[in-house]
């Protein structure tokens, strides 16, 4: 996905996203379903998702919530670096990609 972007963007692109660190503030149903995902060969943050609002919902889809440390494997060979972060009340955090 990162690939992608980064051939879909201008030069001087920038990502500016949210996340939420699936390795903070967990109860046992959070620590055990980060465990099935590793089980299951999925990353501990990954989650299927839909979204509700009145009568209309999305489709279901994956997200992907990482911590810091876990995105920047992530975007190694991708042509994004993580340029900026910030750590807000936790589990949540933001930053911004730059190109590299």
């Amino acid at each position: 996905m990162f690939r992608r972007l980064h051939e879909a963007t201008a030069p001087d692109g920038r990502i500016v996203f949210d996340s939420v660190d699936p390795y903070v503030g967990n109860d046992d149903a959070d620590l055990a379903y980060l465990e099935r995902n590793r089980a299951n060969g999925r990353m501990p943050g990954e989650v299927t998702i839909r979204i509700r609002y009145g009568g209309l919902v999305t489709p279901w889809f994956e997200l992907l919530c990482v911590s810091a440390a876990e995105l920047e494997p992530l975007l190694a060979g991708t042509g994004w670096r993580l340029a900026w972060s910030y750590e807000a009340e936790p589990p949540d955090w933001y930053g911004v990609l730059e190109k590299t």
